[in-house]
């Protein structure tokens, strides 16, 4: 992650891919690209009953395996 860049007007750190200042919105010179977040994992839809089952001493082999 990059290091956060001071606001020209209040010297708050911000972001270096803020447009504005978070705080009192004064343009940003210079702002990058906003870093990649990868996708969040897909959950399997099941998951609430793999939970139930793992926890009233059932395998948990089902739930590890959706969890991959």
């Amino acid at each position: 992650m990059s290091d956060p860049v001071p606001c020209p007007q209040c010297r708050r750190a911000n972001a270096p891919h803020r447009v504005a200042c978070l705080y009192c919105g004064t343009a940003m010179p210079s702002p990058t690209a906003r870093p990649h977040r990868p996708a969040p994992p897909v959950l399997p839809t099941n998951l609430d009953a793999l939970v139930r089952e793992a926890l009233a001493g059932g395998d948990i082999g089902k739930l590890r395996s959706a969890m991959q």
